[in-house]
């Protein structure tokens, strides 16, 4: 049965010698809705021979590995595309093409490797599922750990990943979250934010009530001209949109006084140091020390229209206490007060009262 085996075996064996993969010119494939093999000589896309059916079916090229085994009927009527035997893959496949029927040692065979198959997979199954409930084990005892070293673990499905927050924190709260195994320093990360979030949304909670009992009491922003006294909160450079030059930049400043405004307001040329050659090196970044440090000024205000406890100034200026702010940061106040700006209404009224007439005749006579 089959091609002239000799021949096919003589070159089998040369293109084993070379170490070649024969690929022999027959395609060889099962339907997958009927199970019948098809074999063809030259398509690898033909219509299922089954009785009845119509399904198309892909075939693949037969490659063999000239070997020591005799070819026989479990080669003929192979239904797989790989040939390891004395043929080379010359008869793979061949007893389908005349409609044969496989032999009962073929058919034993293939029961016998379904059933070596199936209970490797079952023996791979019962090792992956031993593995998995041991690492189940080991997370749970980890986590059990973690959570007596860490108590804070116990709130963290309350602080899940927010659009602030980082990569990190949302990798280690989702391991976490889904009983996943974590290392101590990935517990003790994540404890060290879940204390972080804890403490923001106290303080969080703990400004909202002092902003609402001051909103209750009637403290509120009046416009006007006033002095504004407190401590610096927060320091920024932005674009100037006033500006002729697309690179200018200008510094506000945040203030909160004692009784709880906050003011927004351009960083005041009164407040900022003098240079001098002494101080030279610690002059370079002093505006990254100015949060902190108490500043006093005057400046026009204007409430806001969404919060009743902040305003924005404009104009600002010196003021009797207006002292300059330290380059070596809130520990560092200790320059003397500056003048504060001259009145202009009493400045006025002085020209006003000079007698000119009499001045000029002086300087005249002099």
């Amino acid at each position: 049965m089959g091609l002239d085996f000799a021949s096919m075996t003589e070159i089998a064996q040369a293109q084993s010698a070379r170490g070649e993969t024969a690929r022999v010119e027959r395609a060889i494939g099962a339907c997958p809705k009927c199970g019948h093999v098809n074999v063809d000589l030259g398509s690898t896309y033909v219509k299922c021979g089954g009785a009845g059916c119509t399904e198309k079916v892909r075939l693949r090229w037969i490659t063999g590995t000239f070997t020591g085994s005799e070819c026989d009927d479990t080669c003929m009527y192979a239904r797989g595309r790989s040939c390891d035997c004395s043929c080379g893959g010359w008869n793979h496949g061949s007893g389908w093409i005349f409609g044969q029927r496989p032999t009962v040692e073929v058919e034993r065979h293939r029961a016998r490797v379904r059933r070596e198959h199936a209970e490797t997979v079952a023996k791979r199954e019962r090792r992956q599922a031993d593995k998995a409930a041991a690492a189940r084990r080991d997370a749970e005892a980890a986590r059990a750990e973690a959570e007596r070293v860490y108590p804070v673990l116990a709130r963290v499905a309350e602080f899940p990943p927010t659009d602030t927050d980082t990569s990190f924190y949302y990798d280690v709260w989702r391991k976490w979250t889904n009983g996943e195994d974590m290392s101590a320093r990935q517990c003790e990360a994540l404890a060290n934010a879940v204390q972080r979030k804890i403490d923001w949304a106290e303080r969080d909670a703990a400004r909202a009530a002092e902003r609402q009992a001051l909103v209750d009491s009637g403290v509120r922003v009046v416009a006007g001209t006033r002095d504004i006294t407190g401590t610096v909160v927060s320091l920024r450079e932005t674009h100037d949109p006033y500006s002729y030059d697309k690179y200018a930049m200008i510094t506000r400043i945040t203030v909160r006084t004692d009784d709880g405004l906050v003011f927004h307001s351009r960083f005041p040329k009164c407040l900022e140091p003098e240079w001098t050659r002494e101080i030279a090196d610690d002059f370079v970044g002093w505006k990254d020390r100015v949060k902190g440090q108490r500043v006093s000024f005057r400046a026009t205000v204007k409430p806001s229209d969404d919060d009743p406890l902040v305003g924005f100034a404009k104009n600002p200026r010196a003021c009797a206490g207006t002292r300059p702010v330290s380059i070596y940061g809130p520990d560092g106040q200790d320059a003397a007060p500056v003048e504060a700006a001259p009145d202009v209404a009493a400045v006025a009224a002085m020209w006003v009262a000079v007698d000119v007439p009499a001045l000029a005749a002086a300087w005249v006579s002099a």
